[in-house]
């Protein structure tokens, strides 16, 4: 009989990942073996992945490339900068950011000038207002706490407030980061941008496509995948604008229309486009090979 998700203990489902990734396989290859259920271990694998729940305060390991070190070596030797996220697997990093950014030092940081930024906009039928604050580290912290980080300046903090347009309910969020960078402005650009490339193709890969639950252990299998999915995913965005006009056809539906019939949604699509602005919609730019 196969255990159920929440019978196992931390220390064998780490165990698993551990087997799991050492195999090489497959998640339905690697449980056809065993008395492991595939859905419990797509859901650890997707867990680990994202850093939540039995994975949220766990050690970082080689699959997170966020704040990691020798990603951020290759950065600096690159002569760039950085920006990345402190969550709770960087323990003392950031028990510092929140006893840091209190209140009153937030309101002091306000008035020093390149410390301070605001943005404010309305979306989702709901006000967002995202405050930043940076606070340029001193020598004694970059060579104690930090030192581990080469090249890093500051600590941003980024508290979000959305207030709901219709119920008034209000909700308020903060992160926070750790940046070479100097300008506060720059840092809020960079943290925005990160973000608008994780709603515009991140979640639309996973929402389309279901990338997250895609268990491909060849390497070359899953770049073509990933390429073939950015293309569809391109074509299905410029698809969308033509055919739907104010009232936008959602992309999963497009899918299932080029699923039902995919000789008429094709052409459909031809006759919508002329061939330079198809060819344009489906392109991938190859990556160089150096």
């Amino acid at each position: 009989m196969v255990r159920q998700y929440q019978h196992y203990t931390h220390e064998e489902r780490l165990s698993y990942l551990k087997e799991f990734d050492e195999s090489g396989q497959s998640v339905r290859a690697f449980c056809g073996n065993r008395e492991l259920n595939q859905w419990t271990l797509g859901k650890w694998v997707k867990a680990r992945r994202n850093r939540t729940g039995i994975f949220r305060q766990e050690e970082p390991g080689g699959h997170t490339l966020h704040m990691q070190t020798k990603t951020i070596s290759i950065i600096v030797e690159s002569k760039g900068d950085y920006i990345g996220g402190l969550k709770g697997n960087q323990g003392k990093a950031t028990e510092f950011s929140q006893t840091l950014f209190t209140e009153e030092n937030c309101e002091k940081l306000k008035i020093i000038d390149g410390c301070y930024h605001m943005t404010s906009e309305i979306s989702h039928n709901q006000l967002e207002q995202r405050s930043f604050y940076l606070y340029p580290l001193t020598s004694s912290e970059k060579n104690g706490l930090f030192s581990e980080w080469k090249k890093v300046y500051a600590v941003v903090c980024m508290v979000k407030t959305m207030i709901h347009n219709v119920t008034g309910k209000a909700v308020q969020e903060t992160r926070y980061y750790l940046t070479s960078l100097k300008d506060i402005t720059d840092a809020a650009h960079c943290i925005r941008s990160h973000w608008n490339i994780e709603n515009s193709l991140h979640w639309n890969l996973d929402t389309t496509f279901g990338e997250d639950n895609m268990s491909l252990s060849d390497r070359n299998a899953a770049l073509n995948q990933s390429i073939l999915n950015k293309a569809c995913l391109s074509l299905y965005k410029k698809m969308s604008d033509l055919i739907g006009g104010t009232q936008k056809i959602s992309k999963k539906r497009l899918r299932k229309i080029f699923g039902w019939n995919f000789n008429d949604a094709m052409s459909q699509a031809l006759t919508l486009m002329d061939p330079p602005t198809f060819a344009k919609s489906v392109e991938i730019i190859p990556k160089k090979i150096m």
